[in-house]
Formats: structure tokens, sequence, C-alpha cells
């Protein structure tokens, strides 16, 4: 992996069609209204989707989760065209969603308010978005999590409070595993921070070479989207450094992005 860089502390609004490299954040409690009525009057979705959302029982959080993929499908509209609405995406155990055949490749992240979304038309790309919260994970773990996020994203250095410096960890790690296309669960059994193998000392900083030796030529990305979230993006080695673009909160807006 290249070195770890820090993204702009802001965000900017987009202009001109797709860029074949892009960052987008969308503020869920400003558009999710807006988006489930675009939704409405324009699917985008496949019906697997909306099932899914169903069986989330907390009804705010399940429309939060239904707006953030329509986000999604409407920025995949723009980048590849309205041919591409409603097709499934391909959920292969423990590895990122895709749509197979397409053009560009695509991450998604969310939480409670927010979303997040990298889309490039070369691979890797990798995105994820944590809150502000206590973290309860054991010492002797959190010290392998964080040393592997700085292991990998070039020996950046982490903030020195406990929690904030734990989640800034995860989303480089959790950013890393989707761009990689292994998965965060395989990710962690592979370097020995869970599972039966765990490992420490000399072995652990053997299987962190490993894993960046394996991993395809890629940067480390820490974004600064808004107080109170953490989030980190992964893309190709080489990339220029990332501007994040904010989601439109309008019809209009909607319309012109896909103009």
């Amino acid at each position: 992996m290249s070195a770890h860089h820090e993204a702009q502390s802001d965000t900017s609004h987009w202009e001109g069609g797709f860029g074949g490299l892009e960052l987008w954040c969308i503020d869920l409690n400003a558009a999710a209204s807006l988006l489930l009525e675009v939704e409405q009057q324009t699917p985008r979705l496949p019906q697997r989707d909306r099932n899914l959302a169903e069986k989330i029982a907390d009804k705010l959080r399940a429309n939060e989760w239904l707006a953030a993929h329509v986000a999604l499908r409407i920025l995949l509209e723009r980048a590849i065209g309205a041919e591409w609405r409603g097709r499934l995406f391909v959920r292969g155990v423990g590895a990122k969603p895709h749509l197979a055949g397409a053009p560009v490749t695509f991450s998604l992240s969310h939480v409670p308010g927010w979303s997040l979304v990298g889309m490039s038309n070369v691979e890797p790309i990798g995105v994820d978005l944590e809150r502000m919260r206590v973290v309860n994970i054991p010492g002797s773990r959190r010290i392998l999590l964080e040393r592997a996020a700085e292991v990998l994203g070039e020996d950046a250095s982490l903030p020195e409070r406990d929690d904030t410096r734990i989640l800034k960890a995860w989303v480089r790690l959790e950013a890393f595993a989707k761009a990689d296309g292994r998965g965060i669960g395989r990710l962690l059994t592979q370097l020995g921070i869970v599972g039966a193998n765990s490992v420490q000392g000399e072995s652990f900083s053997k299987r962190l070479a490993d894993v960046k030796q394996e991993a395809p030529p890629c940067a480390v990305y820490d974004l600064n989207i808004a107080e109170g979230l953490f989030a980190a993006a992964v893309m190709p080695a080489g990339a220029a450094r990332p501007e994040i673009f904010r989601f439109p909160s309008s019809i209009t807006g909607i319309h012109e992005l896909l103009d």
C-alpha cells in the first residue's frame, strides 16, 4: 500500500459527470425522506432490497437503510446508465457486493444519519464509516487492531484517546478489507487477531507483512466528514487526493445529478 493521506476536512459540491473515482457522503437526516419519495416515483431497487428492509424491526433504521441504497443506485445510474436499474447485487460470502459485468466497482457504508459511498472504474475501492461511541474490546486485541491499522496505513499515527484511536483504526481496517475483497472477518482471522490461531510478536508482524504484500497497490485515506464521525477510504495507489462530494438534498439537485 502507498503512503497514508488525510483527506479534505469538508465536503464539496459535484460538477460534471462521473469522474472515474469518487467519494460521496449522504446526510440521511436531510435526504432520507426525499430519497424514498424519489424511489416511489422511479423505482431503482430490486424487490430483494425492499424485502431485506422489511426485516429490520426499527422503522427509522429500515428507512435509512433503504435511502442509503437508493442513493447508491442513483450514483450508479449517473455513472453507468439507467439500464442497470433493478439489477441484483452479487453478494459473495464475506465479500463486498458488486454488479456483475458493470464497468464500475463501489463500496457502501452507513450509520444512523449518514452514509458514505466510494465508486471507481479501477479497483480497488473500499470505504467505512463509524459514529463516535464507547468501544468494548479487550486491551490486547485493541493493541493488535491499532498496530495493523498503522502498518496497513504506512505507519500513519493514530490519536491518543482510546475510543477515538480504536475507531479510527477500525475504519481503516474495514475499508482495507472491503477494497481487498476478503471482508473484515477473514482479514482479522488471517492476521490472527480473532479465531483459534491468535498470534502476537514476530508472528503477528509476519502476518501483517504478508497481508500487505498480497494486497493490490492502494492508498489509505482518513476522511473528515462531520463531527462525531470516523471514516476512511482505500483506493488505487497513485490516485489523486479524494474529494468528498455531498449528495443533493433536493429533488432539483438529484435531477441535476442525473442530467
